[in-house]
């Protein structure tokens, strides 16, 4: 697990569970896409030449229309999306196949993406989710669903723009979660306290806003 892939521009990463086509067939063609494991079929089946397979394959299907290099990785000690995160350097990674309809699965993933070490969002059915940087800026149409979730734990200095202000405020799995704020304007800030670690969760339709923060 010693090769590193590097890119220069964003990265589409799929995985074997169930894909939010209308984002899939938004994103532009000539961006690298990525099978994770069974997300190869997944990419093929969409039309989508995918540049890379990687994973322990245990779910890909051979195809002999998949003519890329494909990178087994033997190791069950982690998740594919793991291997993939540890295996990728890009300036975005945008997930998608992970929040799938498996809640372990997804919340595997979501384990992964708060370890991640650079801008990564993964997007599902309903949510698009990212780590909640150290200053968190969005623009978001008034009554967006705001939601803010410790991994496992953090701490605000601010917030504007919520129905639920976070100033001052401690987050903590098992104690008190951010869930279900919403937007009071269309300008939004989350400052957190360094040390803690914290998701933040849109609605997908606006995970060109949410990509945009996380690479600012």
């Amino acid at each position: 697990m010693d090769q590193l892939f590097q890119y220069q521009e964003p990265v589409l990463l799929v995985g074997a569970g169930k894909v939010n086509a209308k984002v899939l067939t938004s994103l532009p063609k000539n961006i690298p896409a990525i099978g994770v494991d069974g997300g190869g079929n997944s990419l093929q089946k969409w039309g989508r030449s995918p540049c890379l397979i990687l994973g322990d394959m245990d779910s890909f299907v051979p195809d002999p229309a998949i003519t890329c290099p494909i990178h087994p990785i033997e190791n069950q000690d982690s998740t594919d999306f793991e291997k993939a995160l540890k295996l990728i350097n890009a300036p975005l990674l945008i997930g998608l196949g992970f929040l799938s309809d498996r809640l372990d699965h997804a919340v595997a993933a979501l384990d992964a993406l708060a370890k991640a070490q650079g801008p990564t969002m993964l997007i599902g059915e309903s949510d698009c989710v990212a780590i909640l940087g150290q200053n968190m800026c969005l623009q978001l149409p008034l009554g967006t669903r705001v939601s803010v979730v410790p991994w496992p734990k953090q701490s605000y200095a601010l917030s504007e723009g919520l129905k639920y202000p976070l100033n001052e405020l401690s987050l903590e799995l098992t104690q008190r979660l951010g869930t279900s704020n919403e937007s009071l304007n269309e300008n939004i800030v989350i400052r957190p306290q360094p040390g803690g670690r914290g998701l933040i969760m849109l609605p997908w339709q606006h995970h060109h806003e949410l990509a945009k923060a996380i690479t600012a």
